[in-house]
């Protein structure tokens, strides 16, 4: 039986072009990746194809009652274990709608592929995916500088998702109270094996977080 397409969907926003360049040459290189598709900013062009990040209705509506939402956050299912600030619950939940955004128009347009989500700062290490992949299984291929075997929320850099995965719906039903990586640790249930097969950016050379760009 053949295996599924493997298709790397990049979710990129505007930052220094130097790592997201690196990290969709990276994707382009990997023999085992069928086809790169970027979603928003792609300064490498073909053979990457880009997807334009649609500003959708809860977008706005995020931006629209922003000053009115929740500031606290869920952590282990205490809805009062910390809280942030309005601009940084404005940022986050922005990146969990535009993961949500990404993956769902991913999913409708390769519903038989695995995904290998990437954000535009992971940057795939040579002759490593090859070997995630042969888990058949969804997994975090970036391990949050912890040591934990299997996914507990630690970094959203990467992940595989196989064609049974679909972690839209949950992205948008908690993007007010958790971000990305938390969601996905929720959805995967403490079942995904952890592997390392992205660094965060180049290594050797920093890079700013897009929450103050």
């Amino acid at each position: 039986m053949a295996s599924p397409p493997v298709v790397a969907v990049i979710l990129s926003a505007v930052r220094e072009k130097a790592v997201v360049v690196a990290a969709i040459t990276a994707a382009l290189n990997e023999p085992v990746i069928d086809s790169v598709h970027v979603w928003g900013y792609n300064p490498v062009g073909h053979p990457a194809v880009t997807h334009t990040q649609v500003d959708t209705k809860y977008h706005q509506a995020l931006r629209a009652n922003s000053g009115g939402g929740p500031l606290e956050y869920l952590a282990s299912g205490d809805k009062f274990a910390g809280t942030d600030s309005r601009a940084r619950v404005l940022w986050r939940a922005t990146l969990v709608l535009n993961m949500w955004q990404a993956l769902r128009e991913a999913r409708n347009m390769f519903p038989t592929s695995t995904i290998v989500y990437l954000e535009n700062d992971a940057i795939l290490r040579p002759k490593c995916l090859r070997q995630a992949l042969m888990a058949n299984q969804s997994l975090a291929c970036y391990n949050g500088g912890t040591a934990h075997k299997t996914y507990v929320g630690n970094g959203a850099l990467c992940f595989i998702l196989s064609p049974s995965a679909n972690i839209a719906p949950h992205l948008l039903g908690y993007h007010l109270v958790q971000p990305a990586d938390w969601i996905v640790s929720d959805y995967s249930n403490g079942r995904w094996p952890v592997t390392n097969c992205v660094t965060h950016g180049q290594p050797g050379r920093g890079h700013l977080s897009t929450r103050v760009l």
